[in-house]
């Protein structure tokens, strides 16, 4: 029985040995994207609310047309192929966001939101939440994430 441990001693050794010889990643690599979470965002900051996007999942911190607070999660709907605009549902309480690509004339970028409704057969209307700068990482000399790119273009909402 002695015999069959020591073997599985210097394996385990060996195997020890390696993953701690191996290098930290470089200081300027990008993090690793998990799914499709991006490492750095973007704001997108108005009166009424922010939203942080993050490729695939977003945070929305906002008041509703009663002046509650909500901070939430939203999760990308990327089976949406709308050149315009960016689709996200909250999900908790299932509201779909929808952000401009561009901005408008103004500069910013138009923000809006579809409640959702308790009767399947009704199709809620988009409504305009609200008019938004875009904020990035100051530190960072990334170009704008591909979902926002800057043109002076004013696009209404929405297509789905």
């Amino acid at each position: 029985m002695n015999v069959m441990i020591r073997p599985l001693v210097v394996v385990l050794v060996l195997a020890t040995s390696a993953a701690v010889a191996q290098e930290p990643p470089a200081a300027n690599a990008d993090p690793t994207v998990i799914g499709q979470v991006e490492h750095l965002g973007y704001g997108l900051i108005g009166p009424r609310g922010r939203h942080y996007v993050f490729g695939g999942i977003a945070m929305a911190d906002y008041s509703d047309s009663a002046g509650t607070r909500r901070i939430l999660t939203l999760q990308l709907e990327d089976q949406i192929n709308d050149e315009q605009h960016v689709y996200y549902r909250e999900l908790r309480e299932g509201h779909r966001w929808a952000f401009s690509r561009k901005p408008g004339a103004d500069g910013l970028y138009g923000v809006w939101i579809q409640l959702s409704s308790s009767e399947p057969a009704a199709k809620p209307k988009w409504q305009s939440f609200q008019r938004a700068r875009l904020e990035t990482p100051r530190d960072a000399a990334q170009p704008v994430p591909t979902s926002v790119q800057a043109d002076r273009a004013t696009p209404a909402c929405c297509g789905r």
